[in-house]
C-alpha cells in the first residue's frame, strides 16, 4: 500500500514545486543577494530541503498580491464592513504590507520555536553525552546514540545532532 500510495504524493508535491520553481525562475529571484542569507535562515527553522527556498520566494512574492485581492473582494466586492471608502483604502493597504510582512514573520517565529525546543532539550543532552563519554564512546557513535535517545523527546534536537554526526563522520 505505501510504494501505491507514496509515488502520488510525490508526484503531486513535485507539481506544486515544479509550479513554484518556474515563477521564481522567471522572476529571477532565485539569484537574488539575499538568497544566501534566506537560505541560512530557513535552515535555522529546519528547513533545509532544495525547495524550501523556493517555496518560500514563491510566497514572499504572491501573499501580497493574494492578500490584497482578499481584502478588495472583502471590503469592496462583498462589503462585509460599513466603512468609509478611505478606511477601505487603508484595510487593504494593510492586508498588502501584512502579505509583504508575513512570511518573514511566519519564518522568525519558526526559528524561534525551534530554538526554544532545542534549548530545553540540550541539557539533558549533554548530561547523555557525558554519560556516553565516560562509557568510552566515540564522538561520532555519541551523537548517533544521543539522537536515538532524543527522536523522540526534542525531535529537533535529535536532528541537530543527526546532522552534526553525518559532518564528523565526513571528517
Amino acid at each position: 500500500k505505501a510504494g501505491v500510495v507514496n509515488p502520488t504524493r510525490r508526484k503531486n508535491r513535485q507539481t506544486s514545486t515544479s509550479f513554484m520553481r518556474s515563477f521564481v525562475m522567471k522572476l529571477n529571484l532565485q539569484r537574488s543577494q539575499q538568497a544566501e542569507t534566506i537560505t541560512r535562515r530557513l535552515a535555522q527553522a529546519g528547513w533545509r530541503s532544495n525547495d524550501a527556498l523556493v517555496r518560500y520566494l514563491f510566497f514572499k512574492a504572491t501573499m501580497p498580491i493574494i492578500m490584497g485581492i482578499i481584502a478588495v473582494i472583502a471590503l469592496y466586492g462583498l462589503n462585509i464592513y460599513a466603512m468609509a471608502n478611505a478606511f477601505k483604502l487603508l484595510s487593504t493597504a494593510g492586508a498588502i504590507m501584512f502579505g509583504f510582512i508575513g512570511p518573514d514573520l511566519f519564518i522568525k517565529n519558526a526559528v524561534s520555536k525551534r530554538q526554544t525546543a532545542i534549548r530545553k532539550g540540550l541539557p539533558d543532552a549533554l548530561d547523555l553525552m557525558v554519560i556516553c563519554a565516560e562509557a568510552g564512546l566515540s564522538l561520532d557513535a555519541m551523537l548517533k546514540r544521543v539522537s536515538e535517545e532524543f527522536a523522540q523527546s526534542s525531535a529537533q534536537l535529535a536532528e541537530e545532532l543527526q546532522l552534526t554526526s553525518l559532518e564528523v563522520g565526513f571528517l
